[in-house]
């Protein structure tokens, strides 16, 4: 919602800032790629098509169904599949009409 209505009140922000020295950077591999240039940090669990990092192996596992076109949650009201249970139960907030969100730059309520 933030990024559609209000590109501009975040445009300038970086999402990804290292921890260590507050080097903003680009992306998540940016972030990588200055942790081990400029700290020597090497991130254990690295996704292989993305490049994006987990502290777990499990997380990285679940990362990765992501990747895969395997997607065994169905919603029962309109079909639509995800790989990971989790995204099934946000959608199908979407059939249940409750806007539980709010955008905290002009009050919007969404779902």
């Amino acid at each position: 919602h933030r990024m559609k209505v209000h590109p501009v009140a975040i445009s300038g922000l970086n999402r990804f800032i290292c921890l260590s020295c507050s080097q903003p950077c680009d992306n998540k591999t940016a972030l990588n790629e200055h942790m081990f240039l400029e700290h020597g940090v090497v991130t254990q669990f690295l996704c292989d098509i993305c490049g994006n990092t987990f502290s777990s192996a499990h997380n990285l596992k679940l990362h990765k169904l992501l990747h895969l076109e395997v997607k065994p949650h169905s919603c029962s009201t309109c079909n639509k599949t995800f790989p990971l249970r989790h995204q099934l139960r946000r959608h199908q907030e979407v059939h249940s009409g409750e806007q539980k969100y709010v955008c905290d730059d002009c009050g919007q309520k969404y779902s």
